[in-house]
């Protein structure tokens, strides 16, 4: 059948699978599984999976002797009614009255069918497995008896009807409470070390006060068990589960990684079945899936509150991780529903809906661009917002719009912590023995990245990089603080070089100090130790990105790899570069480094753009910083001006920088890729801020063109001005106001200090610039409306 006529793939397994168990009942030879196979070739890997179970069972029952089972006795009980009161996959349970204890009690026996060495091996699973279960909402298993004929064992009675028969008609409410008592059930089994492994509604009864009771524990199994059976291999492994049927339960609930055969059962896999059961009731029918993709519960029962919606979507995500870390877990999301407090669960369902209709806004954008209805800063700033909510939500936000008071205190914590450790080592060092030094960074930096590790292997990575995050930044600190106590990785170089200088230069100790003796008074560690806590904070940091994938961590790599070559250049001389007047040689160095962040994030692009986004944010500042500083130092190192802003060659340079940073703007404005059209916003920026400080701060100086007024005029004050019109004329061409409205500005300054310095005594100047405007306004004015005119003709 195919998805045109009708029926998921889904549905017509379960319908193939309820006629073959019904045709099995009725003792009628049921079809192989082969020629199920064969009829319907679209789902044969599933029917040679779903179906061996039953099969061997049936061929086994089939082969058995004797035609008919004889009327069924228990010792010490009587039988209440003469038909089966309920009958399960496995078992049949019968209606008794215990005769010592004169109370009502259910009596389950394997089927006859069923009853073979491996059918009564199942069946004993069961029993054991309910037996170690004392919960108000599991049936209690009072006594085992597998040696008699057939098998049985005896449990509580529970008078009751199918969840989904209870929960007909009921509310949103009254299905939540009922569920949240389940979830806590399975919780409690969970704990004990019990997965049912067949969670549906036919096996939880609900009695008339709306207590219900989870039943049929028939595929249950310890997780020892299933570690044990993992542990042999995955064929070993797969034999009992796949074979002998024990890890199947019904199709309909049952998780996508045991589906695929590729993961044993258990809490998850539980939960996901606990998923379904809250979709069925909700929607009444179970998940419909097109194209892989279930309908969302409301597209089929309007009525159901969202916050119910995203707790069932959680429950039933595809991948385990990303469920409810505990079932104990959903139902408290489930109280907090029916407290009417905010619930938490954010499906990747909803991450996915969003971000394909975002990419949807952002195609028509794009589109409207190419039709010319926007330009491209337009497009941008339209687009701006879509671009940050397809963005991945940090750890940091995810955690405070659950917790923000605690995730207020885990950051202010952390600081306090890190800052800590700065002061230790700042103005505390000459005061503290060797292991009160290494205690004082050593027990924050291992008691907090250890905690956050354990959140991360907990699959709580908000609290995991709120923890890292802090734990990665004292890590360095300790690590200097041992190397440098423990005199490890010296290497070091002349005093002249030295960072600390003749401190860390010293010669190590022929033995280490015994613990309380001091080293030094003061914290110095050599360039070469420097130079290694830079590059294991590096790494680090690499490994907590890729491993934890949280964005902070991007910028502490990014960070650290400035530390390295800070450091790198300490070794290499930077430190008498610097009392040498070197200054400008060191920044030279630099500049690479800042334009690595470009080749990073272009190699990051495709691969992961918010990564890439991040990385290419280490280059603009710091090479906009590193050009202003080069101006300075290198106009006096290798020009000849003075030590001093002011001069000539420093603010000529700054000019040249501000036409460097209008060509970066121009290129990245041109970019295809939003991030780095952001940048060149930034870069523009700084474009009239490079172009017209300079000229007014060399606005009185020489060279000098002439004299007006009772002054001399500048070639700067010229240059300013022109400098200024230019950037109202482009910026107003490009439609760019951080380039016109700066120009304006620019004049502004401009009028003013000319009529200050040339024109105060002239009263017609004002005049002047009056009748130049107008003469500019009228021109304008005219040349519009003759544009105007041509194009409607």
């Amino acid at each position: 059948m195919t998805a045109a006529e009708g029926a998921s793939d889904s549905t017509r397994l379960d319908e193939l699978a309820d006629a073959f168990s019904a045709r099995c009942r009725r003792g009628g030879p049921p079809p192989s599984v082969e020629d199920l196979a064969a009829a319907n070739p679209e789902l044969s890997d599933e029917i040679r999976d779903l179906f061996p179970l039953v099969a061997r069972l049936e061929g086994a029952a089939q082969d058995a002797p004797g035609p008919s089972r004889a009327p069924l006795e228990f010792p010490g009980l009587e039988l209440l009614d003469d038909g089966v009161a309920r009958a399960g996959g496995m078992g049949e349970v019968y209606r008794a009255r215990d005769r010592s204890l004169d109370r009502l009690v259910a009596v389950k026996t394997v089927q006859a069918r069923l009853n073979t060495g491996e059918g009564r091996a199942l069946f004993e699973r069961e029993a054991r497995a309910a037996a170690r279960l004392d919960h108000p909402n599991i049936v209690k298993v009072f006594s085992f008896h597998p040696d008699h004929e057939p098998p049985y064992f005896v449990m509580q009675y529970a008078e009751g009807v199918p969840l989904q028969r209870a929960c007909r008609g009921k509310d949103a409410g009254w299905i939540a409470a009922i569920l949240a008592k389940i979830a806590r059930a399975l919780a409690y089994a969970h704990d004990t070390g019990i997965a049912h492994r067949d969670v549906k509604p036919d096996n939880i009864l609900v009695d008339s006060d709306g207590e219900p009771r989870i039943t049929d524990f028939g595929l249950a199994e310890t997780f020892a068990a299933v570690d044990a059976a993992e542990a042999a291999g995955p064929q070993l492994a797969a034999a009992p589960r796949d074979e002998a049927g024990a890890g199947w339960g019904t199709w309909a609930y049952l998780a996508p990684e045991l589906r695929t055969r590729g993961a044993a059962a258990g809490p998850l896999s539980d939960q996901y079945a606990l998923g379904v059961t809250l979709y069925q009731l909700l929607t009444g029918g179970l998940p419909q899936h097109r194209d892989g993709v279930a309908a969302l519960p409301q597209e089929l029962a309007p009525s159901v509150p969202e916050a119910m919606q995203r707790i069932c979507l959680r429950a039933m995500e595809p991948a385990p991780a990303d469920r409810y870390p505990t079932t104990a877990a959903l139902a408290d999301e489930l109280d907090r529903f029916l407290a009417g407090r905010e619930v938490f669960a954010r499906p990747t369902r909803y991450r996915r809906e969003r971000g394909g209709r975002l990419r949807n806004h952002l195609t028509e954008l794009s589109l409207w661009r190419r039709h010319r209805l926007i330009d491209t800063r337009e497009m941008d700033r339209l687009a701006l917002p879509y671009r940050r909510l397809l963005e991945e939500d940090s750890a940091w936000d995810e955690l405070s719009r659950r917790f923000p008071t605690e995730t207020a205190l885990l950051r202010l914590g952390g600081w306090l912590a890190v800052l800590s450790g700065v002061l230790w080592l700042a103005f505390y060092w000459g005061e503290l023995s060797r292991g009160q030094r290494v205690a004082a960074l050593g027990v924050p930096c291992l008691v907090v990245n250890a905690v956050g590790w354990l959140f991360y292997w907990r699959s709580s990575r908000p609290n995991a990089t709120a923890f890292l995050s802090s734990g990665s930044l004292l890590l360095p600190m300790l690590l200097a603080v041992v190397l440098a106590e423990y005199q490890l990785l010296r290497f070091p170089q002349a005093a002249a070089l030295e960072l600390f200088g003749g401190a860390a230069a010293a010669a190590a100790e022929p033995a280490p100090l015994p613990d309380g003796a001091d080293a030094a008074t003061r914290f110095a560690p050599t360039n070469a130790q420097l130079n290694a806590v830079a590059v294991s904070f590096g790494l680090y940091a690499a490994v907590l990105l890729l491993v934890v994938r949280a964005r902070v961590f991007a910028l502490w790599l990014g960070v650290a790899v400035y530390l390295c070559t800070s450091t790198l250049l300490l070794r290499l001389g930077l430190r008498p570069w610097l009392e040498e007047g070197r200054v400008a040689w060191a920044l030279l160095h630099a500049l690479p480094v800042t334009l690595s962040f470009v080749l990073l994030a272009g190699w990051l692009r495709d691969r992961a753009p918010s990564r890439a986004a991040a990385f290419f944010g280490f280059f603009p500042l710091p090479f906009a910083a590193a050009l202003t500083l080069l101006a300075r130092f290198g106009g006096e190192e290798w020009l000849g001006a003075a030590a001093a802003w002011d001069q000539a060659p420093v603010q000529l340079w700054l000019m040249l920088n501000g036409a460097l940073y209008g060509g970066l703007a121009a290129l990245l404005g041109r970019s295809v890729v939003g991030y780095e059209r952001t940048f060149g916003e930034l870069f523009l920026l700084l474009v009239p801020i490079s172009l017209l400080v300079p000229t007014h701060v060399l606005f009185d100086r020489a060279p000098f063109l002439g004299t007006v007024g009772e002054a001399p005029l500048s070639a700067y004050a010229l240059l300013g001005a022109a400098w200024s019109v230019a950037l109202v004329a482009v910026g107003t061409r490009l439609r760019r106001s951080a380039l016109a409205v700066p120009g304006l500005a620019g004049i502004a300054v401009t009028v003013w200090r000319a009529t200050e310095r040339h024109f105060e005594s002239t009263l017609a100047w004002p005049l002047a610039l009056a009748l130049l405007g107008g003469v500019a306004m009228a021109t304008g004015g005219v040349m519009a409306l003759v544009r105007g005119r041509r194009r409607v003709g």
